[in-house]
């Protein structure tokens, strides 16, 4: 059954602001600190007559207003095109999906892929949402995971194919399809690739 194309375009737009607006967050308390004190820098040079003190408040701030305005503009143009009810119904999931252990679930798939030598692993988190997958992308930081992209995909368009018999750990290397993107060098473990592709478990251990 072929999801239904407006229903996913929404399901994107509430993703891409739900996303947009957790950063933003995150990010906003340390920009306001930065913006405080570059503004008190600012104005003490300016109380002691001194040229530096329009360096200070004049170009450094233009930029930083600019960078403001381009994201005040992009999360307008979200907010604006994002349904509100697609939006809290994508927050509950990405809540359920920072809570929820995949192991203990049973539906949720839980694999890592390497990104390269620079962005080493990043772990993958899929929930099943009727005909559909939300797939979430975290970056392991400092003990936590922080989440970096969010998208949803057919399910009838995510595929994995294990990648011979190599096991690292009990796990199976593997690679995943996620729409029109292949993710090589997946890890994942046998029940999670079974909850993916059921044909995986001619590959687990004392299947044969």
């Amino acid at each position: 059954m072929a999801s239904d194309p407006k229903r996913l375009e929404r399901l994107q737009l509430a993703g891409a602001f739900c996303l947009f607006d957790k950063k933003l967050r995150s990010s906003g308390n340390a920009s306001i600190a930065w913006g405080l004190v570059n503004a008190l820098i600012g104005a003490a040079i300016l109380a002691g007559s001194s040229p530096w003190g329009a360096v200070s408040l004049g170009c450094r701030p233009s930029l930083g207003a600019y960078a403001i305005w381009k994201t005040y503009s992009t999360y307008k143009t979200l907010r604006e095109k994002s349904d509100p009810l697609f939006v809290e119904q994508v927050r509950g999931y990405v809540d359920e999906l920072r809570k929820t252990k995949a192991e203990q679930s049973v539906d949720l798939v839980e694999f890592e892929a390497s990104a390269g030598f620079v962005e080493g692993r990043k772990r993958y988190r899929l929930k099943p949402v009727e005909d559909l997958y939300l797939v979430a992308r975290y970056k392991a930081q400092l003990g936590s995971l922080q989440l970096e992209e969010l998208i949803f995909v057919p399910r009838s368009e995510v595929t994995l194919s294990p990648a011979g018999e190599k096991w690292m750990s009990k796990k199976i290397n593997a690679s995943v399809s996620l729409g029109p993107v292949t993710l090589e060098k997946v890890s994942i473990t046998p029940e999670m690739a079974m909850r993916i592709n059921p044909a995986a478990r001619a590959i687990a251990p004392g299947s044969g």
